[in-house]
């Protein structure tokens, strides 16, 4: 029961990131979720010590457990398995959806993009890993 809760929990974090569209703002302060414009939005930001370094660390933490998560259900899978791990690889896609977003609004900024490239890499690499498991 305990993993299907963690299960659960790395879904919704992936489905946030589907969420996030350009020019968007996140934060991950008390969970990843995505803010609402809004005039004092830097302000609570610099209130409660939100920074790009802090959120890319989280959505790395995110990509990386979902890798991880995916690769372990592949190893112990049968076909009475499958529905899972089509559920995490596509909410992983929207995810990588997400990132690509998150590039475009913070294209100013050279590190984050290219950190955010490399995330959309993983989950590409993930995924073509996958389908030459698969055949």
């Amino acid at each position: 029961m305990e993993q299907h809760v963690g299960l659960t929990e790395l879904l919704t974090q992936l489905k946030i990131m589907s969420m996030i569209r350009q020019h968007e703002r996140f934060s991950t302060t008390r969970g990843i979720r995505i803010e609402p414009e809004g005039k004092f939005q830097p302000l609570w930001r610099w209130l409660f010590g939100e920074a790009r370094e802090n959120n890319m660390i989280v959505l790395t933490k995110i990509v990386h457990r979902a890798i991880a998560t995916l690769q372990a259900m592949q190893t112990t899978a049968n076909n009475a398995d499958i529905t899972p791990i089509r559920q995490l690889r596509a909410e992983m896609s929207g995810a990588k959806t997400g990132l690509l977003n998150l590039k475009i609004t913070y294209e100013g900024d050279s590190v984050m993009v290219a950190k955010l490239q490399l995330l959309c890499d993983s989950i590409d690499a993930t995924m073509i890993d996958d389908e030459t498991v698969a055949s």
